[in-house]
């Protein structure tokens, strides 16, 4: 689908084959649209949710009992995640420096001014800085603590791959395989 309009209702989209950029579906009046003679109609679809966890099964009093994992509670100290932000321009990774998610105790404001709620599941860790958009290369803030609510991980990376070493002048650089990111991109 080259255009997709979501319902107000949850779990439906109106979709249509192309896409129209006139100043009427630019502003979401589709109504109004100046090329319906050249765009198909919009057909409503209803979409399935998926899985929110691989099921997995544990033996407990002899007794098979069924649990769900999430992906956040794969996350270990160490491990780079790939995280789903607002800004759809940027790509965030997270160096996790908890052991894996942590339940908030108290309001909890990060180094970047995130703020998040008592109660709320968090990771912490080292944000990666888009060094070059075109080679996929990124410096570690090691300097500032993030937060990122475990709802926003979608992809437990591979480690990044080492490129350059730290200089005096330069910060280390760390490279993301162009298959990496094909998986991500996949995984959304």
């Amino acid at each position: 689908m080259h255009s997709v309009w979501a319902c107000s209702e949850q779990l439906k989209l109106h979709v249509r084959e192309r896409a129209c950029y006139c100043f009427g579906c630019l502003e979401e009046k589709y109504d109004v649209c100046e090329n319906e003679e050249w765009v198909d109609p919009w057909k409503e679809i209803k979409i399935e949710r998926e899985p929110s966890g691989a099921l997995t099964r544990s033996t407990a009093d002899a007794e098979d009992v069924e649990h769900s994992i999430s992906l956040p509670e794969l996350a270990a100290k160490g491990s780079v995640v790939a995280v789903a932000a607002e800004d759809i321009q940027y790509d965030y990774y997270l160096k996790v420096t908890s052991d894996g998610v942590v339940r908030l105790e108290n309001d909890y404001e990060d180094n970047y001014g995130s703020v998040f709620s008592c109660g709320q599941n968090v990771l912490f860790g080292k944000f990666f800085l888009r060094e070059n958009l075109i080679d996929f290369t990124y410096k570690l803030d090691a300097g500032k603590q993030a937060a990122v609510l475990s709802g926003t991980v979608r992809h437990i990376c591979r480690d990044l791959v080492f490129k350059s070493k730290e200089t005096k002048r330069r910060k280390a650089i760390y490279k993301l395989p162009i298959t990496e990111h094909e998986e991500i991109m996949a995984s959304l």
